[in-house]
């Protein structure tokens, strides 16, 4: 995926980025990542099992 640079400079973005898909509203949702972050992806893996 390409990020516009205007977009990414004023967005904070470093090397990395977070895609989240919003089924609700059909839309992408891109955040920043953050140096000390990281990828925690428990509350999405728990929600999907709930959901199964």
């Amino acid at each position: 995926m390409t990020i516009p640079a205007e977009f990414y400079k004023k967005g904070g973005f470093g090397k990395e980025a977070m895609v989240e898909f919003d089924p609700v509203g059909k839309r992408l949702i891109i955040k920043p990542v953050g140096e000390s972050d990281g990828f925690d992806f428990s509350s999405q893996i728990l929600k999907d099992l709930i959901d199964r």
